[in-house]
């Protein structure tokens, strides 16, 4: 119904429409210079890759009033862009608040552009190598998403973007400068600063050595993500003092230095995998806020038998750890529990196992005692001891056959019988 009204009130002009949202109609806007003062809102959705549509360089000369712009594409990949722009693009409504334009063409935004009024700004899988080279007032600006601009070498100073709660840059791989101020960009010592509120920071894959000069003071900061960050050498000790942040993720980093993490009370999630570290994580068993632990691919031998005062943890992720030969007690709280091709693993404490999963397939140095008492062990607490009658449990222990000393063990050898009481059935 809205949108009938806003059809018979421009006379059937697309041009004369407040919201262009039919495909036909914003081609044919953006293509002929057909727009008006009176458009206020486009969005359009790009769905055909054989599709290329050439549009005008000065199609938003005369929609100063829009504030709304989205082009989403079906693709990933610039170089299938559908929406070209072989002039170039000499405008953009300065009254935008919303922008978010797949696969830009362009490696620039326009330089007279005002982007004072933009609280969004979108440029996923772009061509852009640079947004602007000078400053810009981003006092409204809140979300930054470049994710997968591949070209992108540089970003503005966001210092100064006050408001701005999230910066997505994954995937910028070509990436080596964040916020550096212009007057820094000649000198080997830039000085990476980001605002104060900022809450979502997204770096990974990118090319960057060093995280932001102030990280530390970066008090609202509750996502962090680093992961295949190659180049990043060190996280600051400054790291400590953020007292929000809830997920870190640095995976992939190999040869990463840590700092100690025991000043991060808040902390929920952490994935250190893949960073073939030979000793355990400074501090970590510290963070009894931690829920969820990945530390899959790294070369520790032990895990400290503090990490059973992680009474918040459920889940912890140990697979590809090579040359971990013991697991000791866990928290009672741990409901998952993955220790696949640990390949030097020998024992597994049973004190506390994890309520609904288990793996440790692969774990071909795992002493027999070992995987008959863990059997037992977990057949015993999940049939009979488990007060979540409609929970579940999965198992999976290296092996070709069922040990024999496993008491549920069949008299044919290759399969487990148990009986149950009445109250644990369901009929």
């Amino acid at each position: 119904m809205g949108k009938e009204i806003v059809i018979e009130e421009s006379n059937k002009m697309p041009g004369e429409q407040s919201r262009l949202w039919k495909h036909e109609d914003i081609i044919q806007v953006l293509r002929n210079d057909l727009g008006t003062g009176k458009v206020e809102a486009i969005s359009l959705h790009l769905q055909d890759e054989n599709e290329k549509v050439e549009i005008s360089s000065t199609a938003f000369k005369q929609m100063h009033n829009v504030r709304f712009f989205q082009i989403t594409n079906f693709v990933n990949y610039p170089e299938n862009s559908m929406l070209l722009l072989p002039n170039g693009l000499e405008f953009l409504p300065a009254d935008l608040r919303y922008l978010s334009w797949d696969l830009y063409p362009l490696s620039y935004l326009p330089s007279n552009f005002c982007p004072e009024n933009l609280v969004a700004l979108g440029m996923r899988h772009s061509k852009l190598k640079e947004l602007w080279n000078m400053d810009k007032c981003l006092q409204s600006l809140k979300m930054v998403d470049h994710s997968f601009s591949e070209d992108l070498i540089r970003i503005p100073d966001f210092s100064k973007a006050l408001n701005l709660e999230g910066l997505d840059l994954r995937g910028c791989s070509s990436l080596v400068e964040i916020s550096s101020p212009p007057q820094a960009r000649s000198s080997s010592d830039v000085q990476l600063q980001i605002p104060c509120n900022i809450e979502y920071l997204d770096l990974s894959g990118t090319r960057i050595e060093q995280l932001p000069t102030n990280i530390g003071s970066v008090e609202g900061l509750q996502w962090l993500y680093v992961s295949k960050c190659m180049n990043l050498q060190q996280l600051p000790n400054s790291m400590n003092q953020l007292k929000k942040l809830s997920k870190l993720d640095c995976s992939g980093c190999e040869g990463l230095k840590l700092p100690p993490l025991n000043g991060l009370s808040n902390l929920r999630k952490i994935d250190v995998g893949n960073f073939h570290m030979s000793e355990f994580p400074n501090g970590l068993c510290s963070l009894t806020s931690l829920e969820d632990i990945i530390l899959r691919g790294n070369n520790f031998k032990s895990i400290p038998a503090a990490i059973n005062e992680l009474y918040m943890l459920s889940s912890l992720d140990l697979r590809d750890c090579n040359r971990l030969e013991y697991i000791p007690k866990l928290p009672p709280s741990l409901e998952a529990l993955d220790a696949t091709d640990c390949t030097s693993l020998e024992s597994v404490s049973t004190v506390v196992l994890p309520k609904h999963e288990l793996l440790l397939r692969n774990c071909i140095k795992l002493k027999q005692e070992a995987r008959s008492t863990i059997t037992d062990d977990v057949l015993e607490s999940y049939l009979y001891d488990n007060e979540d009658k409609n929970g579940f449990c999965e198992l999976s222990v290296a092996g070709s056959e069922v040990p024999q000393s496993i008491k549920y063990k069949n008299i044919n050898g290759s399969s487990l019988s148990v009986t149950l009481d009445c109250h644990d059935l369901i009929g």
